[in-house]
Order: structure tokens, then C-alpha cells, then sequence
């Protein structure tokens, strides 16, 4: 069974970003990564909810000094701050996260423990570093779904290579014979970060595609507000809770 046997349950909850969090930790759950996502999707199917859905991630991207790391959830500063993330989204849509030193990661600020720990796991393999710097700033980047194995961004979030290739081969197999990676644009010269999405397999050209560059809310929530009066509703994707 390509499903982890170590996962014992899960639930998919949709909302905004902050409030999935707060659905998983009410649960005493923790957060399926794109690692769990892939085994999950591969163990039901592509006609099952966890396919046709788009999920937030706990993983994310982050750029710093004019580089682009991408992190694991220990080091991804919307998890601890994802209310303040969500109520500036709401401020101003195309305004990203900024990681100034108020933005603190075990007693760091994130703009500079984020550097320290790529550097530190540079030596390790992909899938035993905890932030990776990455070193093709394009996007989108188009990907071949059978060479998602041979993707150094990929293979790290899906903690290997093997992995990689059978979610790629899996992809194939549903008829989706290429996928992309968005990331995040320095558009400012400051340090921010973003949210990351990994799209469901149903509707578009380009399917399951890897959304490290979103936001936390829509112009359609804007919009909605401004226009018809009516409440804003943060942008929503599903999140998958694990109980182990």
C-alpha cells in the first residue's frame, strides 16, 4: 500500500489558512504535507475528494536577500503567524508578507534563521534538509509528470526521490502528462513570504500544479465586501489533518 501505514486517520477541513490550522489543532491533528498528500492521492484515487480538492501546505517559500528558499513547516513563518498573514492579505491583496524582525522562529527572526538552517543542511541529501535554497528562480516552471523524480524542489518536498517519481508516474497515469511549479516574483526589496497550494487533478491545462506563490486572500473577497456588501471570506482551500 503506497499509503503510509504509520497514518491512522484523516480528515480534510476547508476554510482559510488560519482557520484550518485551528480546525487540525482543535483535533489534535498535525498538518499532511505534500509528502502525504502525494501517498493519500495515490492510495484513492483520482476520482476521490482528496484528488479533486486544491490543499494548503505546510511547506512554503520564502525569499530573503534577494533568495528563494523553500522551508518545511518548522521553518515556515505563516504557520505561528498566519492571522496577521491573512488580516494583511485583507489590507491589500497584492501586498505580500513582509518578514521584518518582529517576525520571530525559536527565538530568531525568520528572515535570518531561514539562511542559517539552508546553509547548515546544505551538505545533507534533499530529503533530510529542513530549507532548501533554491537555485532556479523561474516561474512558472514547467514540468515533465514523469520527471518529477529528477526535480530538486519536488524530491524535497515529497522526502525522496522515490516518491517523486511515483506520484510523476501516478499523474501520468490520470492522463496529466505535465505539471508546474509558481513561485513567488521579489517584486519588492524586502524580505516576505508566501502561502504554498498544491492544486487538486480536476479542471485547468495544468493540473496539481505546486502554488507556492499565494495569497491569503482573493480580489473576489475584496470585491465582495466593496461592491455587494457583503462579509469577506479569505481565500479557501482544504487542508488535510492527520492523526497518527
Amino acid at each position: 500500500m503506497l499509503f503510509s501505514p504509520k497514518i491512522m486517520e484523516s480528515k480534510i477541513y476547508y476554510s482559510s489558512f488560519p482557520k484550518c490550522l485551528e480546525k487540525i489543532a482543535k483535533h489534535n491533528q498535525k498538518i499532511g504535507t505534500t509528502k502525504d498528500l502525494m501517498e493519500k492521492r495515490m492510495e484513492e484515487g483520482l476520482k476521490s475528494r482528496v484528488c479533486y480538492s486544491s490543499f494548503w501546505l505546510p511547506e512554503n517559500y520564502n525569499i530573503i536577500d534577494g533568495k528563494l528558499f523553500l522551508s518545511l513547516q518548522e521553518y515556515n513563518p505563516l504557520i505561528l503567524y498566519s492571522k496577521e498573514a491573512l488580516n494583511n492579505s485583507l489590507r491589500n491583496i497584492f501586498d505580500p508578507f513582509i518578514l521584518n524582525e518582529s517576525i520571530q522562529l525559536n527565538g530568531k527572526s525568520a528572515s535570518q534563521i531561514i539562511p542559517e538552517i539552508a546553509e547548515e543542511d546544505a551538505s545533507k541529501r534533499l530529503y533530510e534538509r529542513r530549507v532548501l535554497l533554491c537555485e532556479e528562480p523561474e516561474t512558472p516552471r514547467f514540468i515533465s509528470s514523469k520527471s518529477l523524480g529528477e526535480n530538486e524542489e519536488i524530491i524535497f518536498l515529497a522526502r525522496g526521490e522515490k516518491l517523486a517519481k511515483e506520484y510523476g508516474e501516478f499523474l501520468f497515469n490520470c492522463g496529466i502528462k505535465q505539471t508546474a511549479i509558481y513561485k513567488p516574483l521579489q517584486l519588492i526589496n524586502e524580505n516576505f513570504t508566501k502561502g504554498f497550494i498544491l492544486n487538486g487533478l480536476v479542471g485547468g491545462k495544468i493540473n496539481s500544479s505546486f502554488k507556492g506563490n499565494s495569497s491569503f486572500a482573493q480580489i473576489s473577497d475584496v470585491f465582495s465586501e466593496l461592491f455587494f456588501g457583503v462579509e469577506r471570506i479569505p481565500a479557501r482551500a482544504s487542508m488535510l489533518g492527520i492523526s497518527e
